[in-house]
This record gives C-alpha cells, structure tokens and sequence, in this order.
C-alpha cells in the first residue's frame, strides 16, 4: 500500500504548479470503504484524475483540464469559480450542445450539493464537458472542461453516479489512518441510521441535525419529523435494507451513498442514497443533507417471498435532493440561473415482474404506484413512505415480511395481461387474471377524473405507456397552465399563484413555498400587479415534464415595469402540473 500512495504521490507532482490559491486540500486515502472508481480534479495543476481501486488505488487516466478563471471555491451564481467538494456525475449528454462550448459530450454534475445549500452556495450547470477548440488553463465560467478527444476517450469510463473530488490541491494531508478510521465511522453510522428509522426509534431523529437538515432540505425538520412519526404510528413494520455503502471525505463533511431497499405493508421502493454528514457540537456525525434516486426494484426478489403482491414507487431516472430534474442549462451559458430544481415522481406504467417458467414460483409481482399515490410521494422524504392509511385495511395491516402469506400464489400471467384496472365509476378491490386464475390485488381509490391501470405484462409495456403519456401532454395542455398561472399572478391571488408550484420549488434564489410565498405577499403589498405578457413562448418536451422559455413582460399598480426571458422547468407530478423551477434574466 505505501508503494500505491508513493505512485499517486509521484503522479501528482508531475503536474506544472500554476498559482497557488487558497482552498480544499483534497485528501485521498487508499480504503476499502471508498469508492472504487471515482474522478479526482486537482484546480491548482489543471489535472484531471480517474482514480480505480483494485487493492492498491491507482491513477487510470490523467488529461490536463481547465476550470473557472478565478481562483477558490464557488459561492454564487456567475462568480466564474469552480466548486470545491465532493460531487456525483448525474447524467450523460451527448446532444444538442453548443460545440464551441462543450465538444460533442458532457457529464453534468449535482452542484450545488445539500452543503453547499447549507452554506448559502448558488449556481447551477457545473458540467465535466468537452470542448470546440483546444483548452487553455482557467478558460471556464466554473465547468471542468477537458479536450473534446481525452473527453471521448473517457466516455464508458465516466459513469452515472460515479464520485467527482474537486480540490484546489490533490494530497495526503491527513494520515491514512485518520481518513481510515472517520471512513469507518461513518459508514457504521449509515448501518445505524438505517437500523434506527427501521426500529421506528427515537433515536433515528437524533441522528440528524435538525437545523442543517432543515436548510438543506427545503422544509422545517418539525416536517419531516412529522411525516415520519406519523408513519411510525400507522406502518405495523417497516424494513430498511443498505447495500455496498461508500464513504467519500469532502471539505468539512462526509458522503456515504449507498443501495437503499425500503419495504412496508403498502409497497416498496429501491434507490441510491446519500447521506451527507458532519460532526456536532458533541463530535458525533450527524446527517445534515440527503440525496435520492428512485431506481427499478431489482432486490425485490431479495427482500420479499415469491408471490407476494406489493406497489413499488415509480421510477424517475432524474437525480435528487429529493430526486432533482437535471436541467439541461451550463454554468457556461450566459445569462441563465437555474439552480438545481425539485423534481417529483411520475407513475412507472410496468415494473411488475413476474416469471412464468412451468414449475417455478413466480417472484414477487411489484406493481407500481397509480397516479395518485405519485402525486402523493413527492411530498415526502422517500418515495416508499406514503401514507398507508391510504390503503385498503387489509394491506395496512399485512404482518411483517418474515410472516406475511402469498396473496397472489399462481403461475405467472401471460405477457400482455391486465394486472388491474379500474376507474372512479368502479371502486374497489380489482380482479387480476394471474395465469387465468382470479386474484384480488389491492388499489388505490382514484380521484373521479382517474383511471387507474395499475401494470401490464409486456416486455414493451414501459416505452409504450410512455410514448401515450407523452403524446397526451402537449404544448396546448402547457399554455393553458401558464395561462392560469398568469392570470392569478395579474390577479395578485397569492394562494392562487402558489397552487402551481412544488413543495421545493425554486425562484431565482428562492427555495420551497414559504420562502416564494413570503417574497411576493411583501411584494404585491407594496406594489400590486397591474400585467403580465407572455410572449414568444418555446416548450420543449423533457423526461416527465417539460422545458419552457418565453418572453415575460410585466408593470405593477406603481408605474414599475420590466420585460426578460423567462425560464421554468415544469413537471407531472400524477395528475398535476407543477412548476419546479423558475427563472428570469433581463432583456
């Protein structure tokens, strides 16, 4: 292992010393709890690491870089700095870039991440990308930006969710044994934070700062703790299951991310978590930020017995805090200012799995959530924790998993069977062709506009469901909900107003409803609406929802009057529309 450090050492100093500025010290430490692939950029050197531990760390990959023109951390919007933390790569971009500015290939990052918010950071688009013309050193309005060739030689080495350690400096500032034994730590805490919220304890709100978490979040920790007493109160059992959980150091703070299983009487839920910690006044580790991404129910047939029927959360395949969409918009674009918005989950139209090899017992059929139940998930801290109560009494009190019966114990159904469906007109259990034997599935009571079809057995079934989905939310079904927006706006109808956005939303700075709501109280107060234009208005369908810019003029009662671009991200959030992100730049 001495040898290993001594190489990466070796190879860091390989590197030009190009002005030293004030800023993280980023360490690396050879652990068997870190990742084990991960991106390190070292700002100082204009170097771009990959990093592989296969028993010892070593270097994969090192390609000069550039990143912002000033030197130190980035704190706010257009500071033209690169971040310094811990960060993940979210998605791959490979379309509709500007060439000048990107090459042909981007990796955006999840900046700013729950610390940064904690600590007042704003911005948005930090991307790794490719580049039109060859790089110089610190060229970029905050993005890492590599050569387009050494970027395309990355591609299928970068992937989603991989680490991304972005340092002034790259070095072993504290002992292996330290960074070893913090790594250790945390992790063993993340064991016992899941542990506690499992128990239903006391004690897994002791593992949160409630203030920090507060900010992070967007909503009072009272909030939060509300909704997950309350489920403590109505879920007979619940399990937490971890899987392969990391730990990677950042400036004052750790990340652990991990598998995240969830299982309860009503249904299931299988993601990525971070958890982001830092020690309190009394030297132990608290969480004070979080991230989530909905994934497929692959452990399912770890977790629960063959044959059990259960609803699993809808996948997204957005990034979050909680589940963030990823705008498509650059720290290197001008004129824009998009933080990291508030996504919310759609309904996934099949996640049933179901074999149906003679003489085998099927798995468990996972039925996704209706509409409904989506709408309803947004709203809290993971998509498997919705209200049971909203559940027929039967399944709310299924007995825990150790105990709990088949309910639906027949061969596997044909591809192409109905699961379940049923509209407002027909409430009730509905019945389920299983392999031509009837079986009652458990549902949920639908608004009276909803159908529900809760999953059809089809290897095609999730691109079908989504292209109809699409197709039925079109550009006019958007123009009629901005209209309504803007004709409560005009109105000064606060309440109103605020009915179109997310829990999370974010406006220009803002962040969450009570931080919008108090703005535009104080501001229509003094100066009342008098108009609102919108003009040259362009929608662009994205991933469950849609991308929206138009011209946006505007006076007030006073004789105050302005016209800009507008910018909005909007998603379906079930049956509704909602507005997760919002920004304006003059014109």
């Amino acid at each position: 292992m001495r040898k290993a450090f001594i190489a990466i050492l070796f190879a860091l100093c390989l590197v030009p010393e190009a002005g030293f500025g004030e800023g993280w010290q980023a360490p690396l430490t050879d652990s068997d709890k870190g990742p084990t692939r991960f991106v390190a950029i070292d700002k100082n050197s204009q170097t771009f690491f990959l990093f592989e531990r296969k028993s010892p760390l070593r270097v994969v990959e090192k390609i000069p870089c550039t990143t912002g023109l000033l030197l130190g951390d980035k704190l706010k919007e257009g500071d033209l700095r690169t971040p310094e933390g811990v960060y993940f790569i979210t998605s791959r971009l490979d379309g509709g870039l500007d060439w000048e500015q990107y090459g042909d290939l981007a990796f955006p990052l999840n900046f700013p991440n729950p610390v940064d918010v904690i600590k007042g950071k704003t911005g948005h688009g930090i991307w790794i990308h490719g580049r039109g013309n060859t790089i110089t050193p610190y060229e970029t309005r905050g993005c890492v930006a590599l050569n387009t060739p050494d970027i395309r030689n990355l591609d299928g080495q970068l992937e989603r969710r991989m680490p991304v350690i972005i340092g002034n400096r790259l070095k072993l500032d504290k002992t292996p044994e330290t960074l070893g034994r913090e790594a250790d730590e945390v992790v063993a805490a993340t064991y016992a934070w899941a542990k506690a919220w499992e128990s239903k304890s006391e004690a897994f709100f002791e593992f949160h700062d409630a203030q920090k978490f507060a900010i992070s979040q967007g909503q009072p920790f009272s909030a939060f703790r509300n909704q997950k007493e309350g489920l403590f109160r109505k879920l007979p059992w619940i399990l937490v299951a971890v899987e392969d959980v990391r730990a990677v150091a950042g400036p004052d703070y750790w990340v652990t991310y991990f598998i995240q299983f969830y299982r309860s009487p009503s249904l299931i839920s299988q993601g990525v978590k971070r958890l982001y910690w830092q020690k309190n006044d009394t030297d132990k580790w608290v969480v004070v930020g979080m991230e989530f991404e909905q994934m497929e129910p692959t452990l399912a047939g770890k977790y629960v017995k063959p044959g059990q029927v259960v609803l699993a959360a809808a996948e997204t395949g957005e990034r979050e805090r909680v589940t963030p969409v990823l705008d498509k918009t650059s720290e290197e674009d001008l004129g824009t200012a998009t933080d990291a918005p508030q996504a919310t989950y759609a309904p996934s139209s099949a996640v049933a799995h179901v074999a149906s090899e003679p003489g085998k017992t099927p798995p468990p059929a996972v039925l996704p959530a209706s509409p409904s139940q989506a709408a309803r998930l947004a709203a809290v801290e993971s998509p498997a924790e919705q209200d049971a109560t909203a559940l027929p009494p039967s399944v709310a009190a299924s007995p825990a998993p150790s105990e709990y019966p088949l309910l639906a114990a027949a061969p596997g159904p044909r591809p192409g069977a109905l699961f379940a469906s049923r509209s407002a007109s027909a409430p009730g259990p509905a019945a389920a062709a299983l392999g031509g034997l009837p079986a009652v599935i458990p549902t949920v009571e639908p608004s009276a506009q909803e159908i529900v079809v809760v999953a059809a057995i089809s290897e095609k079934a999730p691109e079908k469901a989504a292209t109809d989905a699409a197709a039925s939310a079109g550009r006019g079904q958007v123009e009629a909900f901005l209209e309504n927006w803007r004709t409560a706006w005009e109105r000064g109808d606060v309440e109103t107003y605020m009915s179109f956005y997310g829990d999370r939303a974010a406006q220009g700075d803002r962040r969450g409803l009570e931080a919008i709501r108090d703005h535009k109280r104080s501001l229509w107060t003094e100066r009342p609406p008098k108009m609102v234009r919108l003009e040259d208005m362009r929608v662009t369908e994205r991933k469950n929802g849609w991308r929206v810019e138009f011209v946006q003029e505007y006076a007030s009662k006073d004789g105050f009057a302005d016209k800009g671009m507008k910018r909005m991200v909007l998603v379906k959030a079930g049956p509704r529309i909602i507005i997760v992100d919002e920004q304006w730049s003059a014109l």
